[in-house]
């Protein structure tokens, strides 16, 4: 009897019979803002069944790296170095960054993708700053 236990406890550890996770699958594309190709950037894949996201950088318009396979809500993120307004704070940084897309290509962002298993995972996404 106490072998059938141990024996059913391993499995429900081992996760015998669960479903298994999503891939992480190769995921390419453009990004232009207002019809430009993105100079620098992020584009972030936050999956929708909350794993982990993935952030892959953005250079010269394009982007490379993986993604969950699954629905990703996809999010643009690049800043510009502009001076501190706030210089005359004590230990006040000599610039700040300031966001170069709307919010709403951000973490507001509501553009859900389908990333596939088997590809081609090739993504245009256009984004403003306004």
């Amino acid at each position: 009897m106490i072998r059938l236990v141990l024996a059913g406890a391993a499995a429900l550890a081992l996760g015998c019979g669960a479903r298994p996770e999503p891939p992480y699958v190769t995921v390419s594309g453009r990004v232009t803002r207002d019809g430009e190709p993105l100079t620098e950037g992020r584009v972030v894949f936050v999956p929708t069944d909350g794993a982990a996201p993935r952030s892959i950088p953005v250079v010269k318009g394009r982007f490379a790296g993986e993604a969950r396979a699954g629905k990703n809500v996809v999010q643009v993120h690049a800043l510009k170095e502009v001076p501190n307004p706030d210089r005359e704070m004590a230990r006040a940084e000599p610039t700040v960054g300031v966001s170069l897309v709307a919010d709403r290509f951000g973490h507001d962002s509501r553009d859900v993708r389908e990333v596939s298993e088997t590809g081609p995972n090739e993504f245009e996404i256009a984004v403003s700053e306004k």
